[in-house]
């Protein structure tokens, strides 16, 4: 505020203007410096005000004095917007620069500095508001200043700085190399105008830094980037600087030095960009909002440091510049489009580090925000289109949505067709698409998803001269298509390459890297693979020794470790004998054992080992990989709720799985053993049904609250599981991920055991036991029956004692069953059956039955009385009750005993409770299905009589449903 000895003063002079105009210009210009010099804030108010008032005396001065005021107006409110960014005073300063110029000021100082502040403003709000006009009135600005300062001239080079800024500003609107180009010449012209101790050249060694860096981004000339960092080095030189200028020039130094580093991956110039920002940071005065661009670059740099030393606290103070920048980042910045891309960055790496699913959310939504902002052929676009592929390749890995790898794979594509070959951050953006392709190629098997995604990691390497410390997921995933590829083609020249570039991973990496642990992990078993090829002993020993190497390098709760250990139990019990130090069956076992046990592994996973497990053991403990086997089939099918993708699970199991765990059984004379794995196949079989109640659908209609938390639980270790092992997320800190799986697997066992408190829930998720089976022959003995390429049995359960063995003709197998089935559809399907379906039902009366009618007389069961038949494989669908010898005088299975078919023998048992229950029920229910007709069969004409005398025999009182 002005005061009041001003204002007397201003009232004393009231009749001498031309005294009070200079009195007002004189203390404008005072307070006008003082601002400038970090005065007080209301200096800029009271310079405003005095050229105010100095502009209503110039009616009685001359047209020289009318084009100097408005210049000087304008001037303090361009210093006031320089420090406070306030738009107001940046339009004011326009307007009044504008208005300086129309009047056409004699001084050459003020036709030129008003042209070159004006340029500064007008590129300013063009920032800001993207009014093209606005820039169209910059360059045009300038061409008129150049006009005024002919060559010589001390003031041509800000003009030329300011053309030049002008070019690279229509270059990032329209991507014109042309643009570009000029804008560095006019840079490189300035500086030749600046002598090396001028006060603007640190100025103008930053602009033109700025120019060589977007240069290289569209080229990718290495000599571009290293002369915009040996620039903005010496613009750093100790001299008097502007804090402004420093600031810029450290935090430019700190972008080229983050590209460097991304492009030849020296650890020296991360750690020198992240001392840039944090020096620029210091810098700023508080409150100051472009603080916060440079907080967001921090951000980037610490997580990529992260990524390279996995020191934890890099992160974590990633995370929380990261909600700084997000909070304070207003709608209508210019920059958000930027800001949102950096933010999205760090929020993926948190939620790589943190598993935390809303990070990954809000980092897809910043994506989605920024894209919004841009036009396709904005120079950022590729990069946040990319950004968005990486977080919608990690939302496919947690929650296995093939849209959102699909949508990834777009995305990867678009930036891909976007960004020009020299862009430095093309390698990696190569690199995650092969990933992606990869993905889907494992999940569909088309062979042009994996050629693509080999020649894209391929292109990815190709770019560097030579392969960085950063650059060792592209090899890695280089080598995982190649070794994909071997496997479908098997060209020996894939897997040899594989190898190189799982070497070459393993001599670039930090020692104790978990990137280096996944090289030297897949590099064992390409070893082992090569080792089948050519037979050579040393490459056993090699693969042997990585595997050891990286077991040591290990956690106990590494999530690959049981990967590690089931790939060393296989070596040893198919190579063992191979090796220097030949291993005991003992320890073979033992690694399967902590494998199929391992506390983080998922169950999809410990399942694949124990089947590994079944394949190789033919020890002691081969009944124990089949318990284990089918304990987490059980698991992973509880957990899906989805039937079709139970059925899809199950096509995956090996179809004889119970048969052969049974086979095994009975050859180690574990006959109730046998029983037990022959109910939990069948179980599973029938749990894909739509009418089958699975263990957790009862348990809902007992406690839904307890079933959701047992299903939710379920859901986040396997989950958990899954990132610990997803290719985007290498760098997840082990331990913290280890805790949290831990906590999660604690409270699932102890909800477990709540729902095991449960009436009928006793034996929840525990395989059935015999003495528990055994309740289903309460009422007629049942006969199961196992069919494997191991050996085919009849075992018959019966109510007392233990199950009885039958053992079948070595010729009854699994493929002669399969025949059987086959003869009997094609029968059934001709016109003349009669002959046909008697010769099958006598051979059934052979082979199998008349064996077991032989043994149910052996063991006084009466004849008329009932059976159950509990068939496996293409036995289900044989009429096994209707098998006979079909000759006169002889007998068939009709004729002596009543024969009923169940799929479990807990089935059986549950059936009887429901029906005891049934009958408890003061209204009998009946449900009547009669079908008369099929496509392409003949016609039942007695079906609606026989239902009929059915109606009539059922109690009047009783509810039946009669379906036809």
């Amino acid at each position: 505020m002005i005061s009041v000895s001003f204002w007397a003063i201003k009232n004393i002079f009231l009749v001498y203007p031309n005294v009070m105009y200079w009195y007002l210009m004189r203390r404008g210009a005072e307070s006008l410096s003082q601002y400038q010099n970090n005065g007080p804030r209301d200096e800029a108010d009271r310079a405003i005000l005095c050229f105010k008032l100095a502009l209503s005396y110039c009616l009685l001065l001359g047209k020289e004095h009318k084009a100097t005021v408005p210049f000087y107006l304008a001037w303090s409110h361009e210093a006031k917007y320089k420090f406070q960014r306030g738009m107001r005073d940046n339009q004011a300063a326009i307007i009044n620069f504008r208005e300086a110029l129309l009047l056409q000021p004699s001084q050459p100082f003020v036709r030129l500095e008003a042209r070159h502040k004006l340029v500064n403003c007008l590129l300013d709000r063009h920032e800001r508001d993207g009014d093209v006009q606005d820039l169209e009135g910059a360059t045009q600005c300038c061409i008129e200043a150049l006009r005024l300062c002919p060559t010589g001239d001390p003031d041509r080079a800000i003009v030329l700085n300011n053309l030049g800024l002008c070019l690279r500003r229509w270059y990032e609107l329209h991507g014109l190399i042309k643009n570009l180009e000029d804008a560095v010449q006019c840079h490189t012209n300035a500086l030749a105008l600046h002598p090396r101790k001028h006060k603007n050249r640190p100025s103008s060694l930053i602009n033109f830094s700025s120019c060589l860096n977007a240069r290289y981004e569209h080229t990718g000339n290495i000599q571009d980037l290293h002369e915009a960092i040996r620039c903005l080095r010496d613009a750093l030189l100790p001299h008097p600087l502007e804090q402004s200028v420093r600031i810029k020039a450290l935090k430019n130094l700190a972008t080229c030095l983050m590209t460097l580093y991304t492009r030849q991956g020296d650890i020296r110039d991360l750690e020198e960009a992240i001392q840039c920002l944090q020096n620029a940071l210091t810098l700023h005065p508080p409150g100051d909002p472009a603080k916060f661009i440079l907080l967001g670059n921090l951000a980037v740099c610490l997580q990529d440091r992260y990524q390279r030393k996995c020191h934890i606290e890099d992160l974590q103070n990633s995370i929380t510049f990261n909600e700084e920048v997000l909070a304070s980042t207003p709608l209508g910045d210019p920059a958000r489009g930027r800001m949102l891309h950096n933010i999205a960055a760090c929020l993926r790496g948190s939620y790589t580090f943190r598993g935390v699913a809303q990070d990954l959310e809000r980092a897809i939504e910043c994506l989605l925000e920024a894209l919004s902002l841009h036009h396709p052929d904005h120079q950022s676009w590729h990069r946040i289109s990319g950004g968005l592929a990486k977080c919608l390749a990690a939302r496919y890995v947690a929650q296995e949505n093939v849209t959102d790898l699909e949508e990834a794979i777009r995305c990867y594509r678009n930036a891909l067709s976007r960004c020009s070959e020299g862009y430095p951050g093309r390698s990696g953006l190569c690199a995650s698409f092969a990933e992606s392709l990869h993905t889907r190629y494992e999940l569909f098997g088309d062979i042009h998803d994996l050629d693509e995604a080999t020649e894209l990691s391929s292109n990815a390497l190709e770019f560097y001269s030579s392969s960085p410390p950063n650059n060792v997921g592209a090899l890695i995933i280089l080598g995982n298509c190649l070794q994909t590829r071997y496997r479908r083609l098997r060209g020996i020249q894939d897997l040899e390459e594989a190898i190189r570039h799982y070497k070459d991973a393993d001599q670039i990496s930090e020692p104790e890297h978990p990137d280096r642990l996944v090289a030297l992990a897949n590099l064992a078993v390409c070893l082992v693979d090569q080792y089948e090829h050519r037979g050579a002993a040393e490459l056993l020993e090699e693969a042997h020794h990585h595997i050891l190497e990286t077991i040591k390098l290990l956690d106990e709760d590494h999530p690959i470790l049981e990967t590690l250990q089931a790939k060393l139990a296989l070596m040893y019990a198919t190579y063992g004998h191979l090796l220097r130090e030949s291993p005991q069956q003992r320890h073979i076992t033992d690694l399967f054992q902590r494998a199929v046990k391992h506390k983080t592994a998922s169950v999809k996973r410990r399942l694949d080992i124990a089947l590994e497990w079944v394949q190789v053991d033919k020890g002691d403990s081969v009944l124990e990989a089949y318990q284990r086997s089918l304990e987490l089939v059980d698991q992973y099918l509880l957990i899906r709720s989805s039937i079709i993708t139970r059925h899809q699970i199950l096509l995956n199991i090996p179809p004889n799985l119970a048969s052969d765990a049974a086979a095994a059984a009975i050859t180690a004379g574990e006959l109730e053993k046998a029983v037990e794995f022959l109910e939990q196949g069948k179980a599973l079989l029938w749990s894909q049904m739509n009418y089958y109640r699975s263990p957790l659908q009862r348990l809902r209609e007992v406690d839904d609250e307890l079933a959701s938390e047992f299903a939710r639980l379920s859901g986040l270790l396997e989950k958990s599981a899954r990132l610990q092992t997803d290719n985007e997320a290498p760098f997840r800190s082990i331990e913290l991920e280890a805790r949290e799986y831990r906590k999660t697997s604690d409270a699932w066992h102890k909800v477990v055991g709540e729902i095991r408190k449960l009436d009928g829930f006793e034996s929840f998720l525990f395989p059935p036991t015999y003495s528990n089976l055994r309740e289903a022959a309460s009422e007629g003995p049942v006969v199961l029956i196992t069919i494997s390429n191991l050996r085919s049995d009849v075992i018959i359960v019966h109510k007392d004692g233990n199950p009885f063995l039958l053992p079948l003709a070595p010729h009854v197998r699994p493929q002669y069953i399969a025949d059987l089935h086959s003869q009997f559809s094609q029968a059934v399907r001709a016109a003349e059956t009669r002959k046909a379906l008697s010769a099958i039902l006598q051979v059934l009366w052979e082979d199998i039955v008349e064996p077991v009618v032989r043994k149910l007389r052996e063991l006084n069961v009466e004849e008329g009385s009932r059976i159950w038949w509990c068939p496996t494989s293409h036995l289900a669908i044989l009429p096994l009750h209707a098998a006979g010898q079909y000759r006169k005088g002889q007998p068939n299975l009709p004729s002596l005993y009543v024969s009923s078919y169940t799929p479990t023998l807990m089935t059986l048992s549950r059936s009887r409770q429901t029906s005891q229950s049934r009958a408890r029920s003061s209204i009998p229910q009946l449900l009547i299905v009669a079908q008369s007709s099929a496509p392409n069969q003949p016609k039942l004409p007695s079906v609606p009589v026989e239902v009929a005398i059915i109606e009539k025999i059922v109690p009047t009182k009783a509810e039946h449903v009669k379906l036809s």
